[in-house]
C-alpha cells in the first residue's frame, strides 16, 4: 500500500479503460480522479493541484496528453507525469523523455504501470534508464502496437489487468 496518500489525475478519452485504472490505483491507496476529456482534465487542474498526472497521448481533438501536462506544470512545475499511448513515433518518445514525462505502451503491463508510478512519485524515475524498454518506439513496434487495438483485445487487456491487481 501507499504510505503518502498521493493525488493521481488519470485522463482516457475511453471510459472503460479510465475506470480500469481509476480502481486499481484507488485499491493500490492513491487519490484518484478522473477525466473523460482534455477538457475535464483541464477543469480539474484548474480546481486543485495533482502529484501525478496521467494522461492517454491521444486524447479527443482539443488537445493532446502533452498539451494537459503542460497545462499541470503551468500551474505546479515539479508535478509528475507520463504518457499512456499505444504508439508513440520515436520524435515524441525523446520529447517525453527530455521532459522528465515516462511513457507507458499499451497494453500497459501492470507491474511496470506501478513501478514507474512509484519511481515517478518518490522522485526516482530516471527518464533514459528506466525508458530502455520504450527504445523499442520504431515504426515496427507501433504497428505490432495498433494490430492490438481491437475492441475485443482491449477488453482481453482490460481484464487481465484488473485480475491481476486484485
Amino acid at each position: 500500500m501507499v504510505e503518502k496518500k498521493y493525488s493521481i489525475l488519470v485522463v482516457d478519452d475511453e471510459r472503460s479503460v479510465l475506470t480500469t485504472y481509476g480502481l486499481i490505483l484507488a485499491k493500490k491507496g492513491y487519490e484518484v480522479e478522473t477525466a473523460i476529456s482534455s477538457v475535464e482534465a483541464l477543469t480539474a487542474l484548474k480546481r486543485r493541484d495533482f502529484d501525478l498526472l496521467l494522461c492517454d497521448y491521444s486524447l479527443e481533438q482539443e488537445h493532446t496528453g502533452f498539451e494537459v501536462i503542460q497545462q499541470g506544470r503551468r500551474q505546479k512545475p515539479d508535478v509528475k507525469a507520463a504518457l499512456l499511448t499505444g504508439y508513440a513515433s520515436k520524435e515524441t518518445a525523446e520529447e517525453a523523455r527530455q521532459n522528465g514525462i515516462a511513457i507507458l505502451y499499451k497494453p500497459i503491463d501492470i507491474e511496470e504501470f506501478f513501478t514507474t508510478i512509484e519511481k515517478l512519485l518518490e522522485g526516482e524515475y530516471e527518464p533514459y534508464k528506466d525508458t530502455e524498454k520504450e527504445s523499442g518506439a520504431d515504426a515496427s513496434a507501433g504497428e505490432e502496437r495498433d494490430a492490438q487495438g481491437s475492441p475485443q483485445h482491449r477488453a482481453h487487456r482490460r481484464t487481465r489487468i484488473v485480475r491481476r491487481a486484485n
